[in-house]
């Protein structure tokens, strides 16, 4: 084997790729399966799972008007301006429907700020809204939570 090259075994293939699939959320499946047939559709039903988690896609309506020109891939780069008060219909949080839905945000790139509400939320009362600074400056300097536990 050459420096600098990594190993090309079939055995050592066979162990990264094994790693690589069973990293995303495996930490239960042997516990929760039956037999082997069970574990192969328990480990792609959840990865289903997941992947209808990653986006929601659909359309969002209110009773008054609102604007929104925003984005925040990965809650890293926040650029624009949002508020949208209203009813999001289609694919989101895992499930096809209809939920009340309340975005606040603004972006610079290198920081922003969220107001998140999802399916139950109160305006009157914002420990029920979901508020956290994103960007690379609201990583480090986040006074209102870091992102990630909700998603921009």
């Amino acid at each position: 084997m050459q420096p600098g090259r990594m190993a090309s075994s079939p055995r050592t293939l066979a162990a990264m790729l094994l790693s690589v699939i069973a990293l995303p959320g495996c930490t239960s499946l042997i516990e929760r399966s039956r037999n082997p047939l069970h574990f192969v559709g328990l480990y792609l039903q959840d990865r289903a799972q997941d992947l209808m988690e990653v986006a929601d896609v659909g359309v969002t309506a209110s009773p008054e008007p609102g604007f929104a020109i925003y984005g925040a891939f990965a809650s890293l780069t926040p650029v624009g301006v949002a508020y949208v008060d209203g009813r999001f219909f289609g694919l989101g949080s895992g499930s096809l429907g209809s939920t009340p839905f309340y975005l606040a945000a603004a972006g610079l790139l290198v920081w922003g700020y969220e107001e998140i509400g999802w399916q139950q939320f109160d305006l009157k009362d914002m420990s029920t809204v979901h508020c956290q600074d994103v960007g690379l400056a609201g990583i480090f300097l986040a006074p209102h939570g870091r992102p990630g536990p909700v998603p921009s």
